[in-house]
């Protein structure tokens, strides 16, 4: 028996809550309380919560499964990095699906997510705490690929930029190339956007309604998603572009001449 384990084990036999425990089971007992000092697994995160985690996993995993060596404790510790990593981007990823005005998550993140995701069930593998699905053929990587493209398409519906893997004629190096899908305008129909008067947000009706008494100062602000002072200052300025510093007066006013649309609305 380890000299570490060994003095554990003969303190633990001190104490009254061990009396009546067996010799095997101090000794297991001991064994547990010097690795989990060895790999010291709170110690890997900064957060309160990432450590509490962190250590609920490894007591749930000591309970439920068996350790004979040290080296399965520093693959255990690895995996429990990583399942409080792989929560950490989960609940990102998470943050941002349930913000209104924020529904892009990048490349980055979905990669990251799910390199993460294999790393965990590796891990898991090589401990014996999940088993290698025999039975998974090419069909069912096929149909898991497919979920995985849904659920990054309907986060990803503006992004038109791919990776597509190449491989070097000269070298035969394997890489990706960057490829832009531009849409072509004639699949478009071109509206002037009903929320912005040349680049500054103003929805004509809404301003029209509380110009008339229909509609409050907080309601204007609440349907353009802005605040009271931008609706105070856009009425202050209606139809104008503000000053513009480095910018003089005469270049401003010839600017509103010649476009069209903001001398239409001044003249209304």
């Amino acid at each position: 028996m380890d000299n570490n384990i060994s003095r554990e084990t003969k303190r633990l036999r001190n104490l009254k809550n061990f009396k009546k425990s067996s010799d095997s089971e101090l000794e297991s007992l001991a064994r547990k309380n010097i690795w989990f000092k060895q790999i010291a697994i709170a110690d890997k995160f900064t957060e309160t919560d990432e450590k509490h985690l962190a250590e609920s996993l490894l007591d749930s995993y000591f309970e439920n499964y068996t350790f004979e060596n040290f080296h399965q404790l520093t693959m255990l510790s690895d995996l429990i990095y990583e399942e409080v990593l792989l929560k950490r981007v989960r609940d990102d990823i998470n943050a941002i699906s349930a913000d209104e005005n924020n529904k892009f998550i990048s490349d980055k993140q979905i990669q990251s997510l799910h390199s993460i995701e294999d790393r965990v069930e590796l891990l898991k593998v090589k401990l014996g705490i999940a088993k290698v699905n025999e039975n998974k053929d090419d069909l069912t990587a096929l149909e898991e690929m497919k979920e995985k493209f849904r659920i990054y398409q309907e986060f990803n519906r503006n992004e038109f930029e791919l990776m597509v893997p190449q491989v070097c004629k000269k070298c035969g190096n394997e890489d990706v190339s960057m490829y832009l899908l531009r849409r072509r305008v004639k699949d478009f129909e071109v509206l002037r956007h009903p929320a912005f008067s040349g680049r500054w947000l103003w929805n004509k009706e809404i301003f029209k309604d509380l110009e008339e008494g229909k509609i409050t100062k907080e309601q204007a602000a609440r349907f353009q998603m802005t605040s009271c002072k931008y609706v105070e200052w856009a009425l202050e300025n209606k139809y104008k572009i503000v000053e513009i510093e480095g910018v003089s007066q005469e270049k401003i006013k010839e600017f509103i001449s010649s476009n069209p649309y903001l001398n239409e609305q001044e003249k209304n």
